[in-house]
């Protein structure tokens, strides 16, 4: 029997996850969590999680760089990243960051239970919409599209740019300062080598890169 974290910004997604989740009989506990923050905490005082359930769009560290924490520091424990947004480089850079699977909120729960079965035995699971995606990643360089370049808080904070928010906003949102976030901006800038924010908008946009942000 599993015990299973959840984290996610909302809360009525959060809970409706965890009365989901008590519905699959593999599952012996859910704990929902509001921020990648408040799961570490519970990890390093308590005790760990057969499986997180991490959904990209949360505030603090933000999902990519909490997928790549909780994989640094937690490598045996699998991280499924579940998001609104559909299958593009998001897909690509989730399981570079240490998830072993990817997941929509609009796919079928069964198709939610079938990815937690399979990644509780230890494999990887991504809809069949992703494979395309993810062998023509393997097939390239990295760093041949300019956001591959960047790191994971240097894309967090590309994609919100490129939706619009402000640099206030953005601090707010990550929980640190607005000096910060464009400090982050030069260098994200500078490695794709842009110079108004309408040009990461328009890129962002190509790239299927802003389904929801923030």
């Amino acid at each position: 029997m599993a015990n299973v974290a959840v984290v996610c910004a909302d809360s009525i997604p959060r809970e409706g996850m965890r009365l989901l989740l008590k519905r699959h009989s593999p599952i012996s506990n859910v704990k929902s969590f509001e921020s990648a923050e408040t799961l570490i905490r519970h990890i390093e005082r308590s005790s760990n999680f057969d499986l997180c359930i991490v959904d990209l769009d949360i505030g603090g560290m933000g999902g990519f760089e909490a997928l790549a924490e909780l994989n640094r520091r937690w490598p045996d424990t699998p991280v499924l990243v579940i998001t609104s947004q559909p299958a593009s480089h998001v897909t690509v850079r989730s399981l570079r960051s240490g998830a072993r699977g990817f997941i929509s909120y609009s796919q079928d729960p069964q198709e939610l239970f079938d990815a937690i079965d399979l990644i509780l035995r230890g494999g990887r699971s991504v809809g069949a919409s992703h494979i395309d995606l993810i062998i023509n990643a393997v097939a390239q360089p990295e760093s041949q599209l300019p956001h591959d370049r960047l790191s994971n808080r240097e894309f967090e904070i590309m994609r919100r740019i490129a939706a619009g928010h402000s640099l206030q906003s953005i601090a707010d949102d990550l929980y640190i300062s607005a000096k910060t976030v464009s400090t982050y901006r030069r260098r994200m800038m500078q490695k794709m080598d842009f110079q108004r924010n309408a040009q990461l908008t328009q890129y962002a946009l190509e790239h299927s890169l802003l389904d929801r942000v923030g």
